[in-house]
């Protein structure tokens, strides 16, 4: 069985107790008192953890300006709607819930080209020919219809 990246912890420390845990739980052996652990189980204890210690802080953006900064390449800055802090480099997971959605689904993550001291968000994105329908909705996007 494999986690589902939304249910995964997001820092190394996290994950790394995460993996104590489903590991420690893991074997059939395992028993606390009568209560005898399964690999379902396992994970079922590992996901719980990682909700418990996971931001649960969702950001609306609004797209307020795209840029074009070379061929093909975008720049696309947000207004994140509420302050939060990041660290330089640090990457979001953006959804963008559109209509003929292709096999690679309505999310993406981007890392964050903007400085934490900046009011706005600011993400970079490259297009190519036969591009995703998230970056075809995501080029498709126009701050006046919003």
């Amino acid at each position: 069985m494999l986690t589902e990246p939304l249910t995964a912890p997001v820092t190394v420390k996290k994950q790394t107790w995460y993996a104590v845990l489903v590991g420690a739980l893991l074997p059939p052996q395992v028993h606390i008192l009568n209560f005898y652990s399964s690999p379902e189980l396992a994970l079922l204890a590992g996901n719980t953890f990682a909700y418990l210690v996971s931001p649960k802080r969702k950001l609306f953006p609004i797209l307020k300006q795209k840029l074009e900064i070379a061929t093909n390449t975008l720049d696309f800055i947000f207004a994140p709607g509420q302050k939060f802090a990041y660290q330089p480099g640090q990457y979001m997971e953006f959804t963008l819930q559109h209509q003929g959605t292709d096999a690679r689904g309505s999310r993406r993550y981007f890392t964050l080209a903007s400085s934490p001291t900046e009011p706005d968000l600011r993400i970079g994105v490259k297009f190519y020919d036969n591009g995703s329908s998230f970056k075809r909705a995501l080029l498709g996007m126009d701050p006046d219809t919003l």
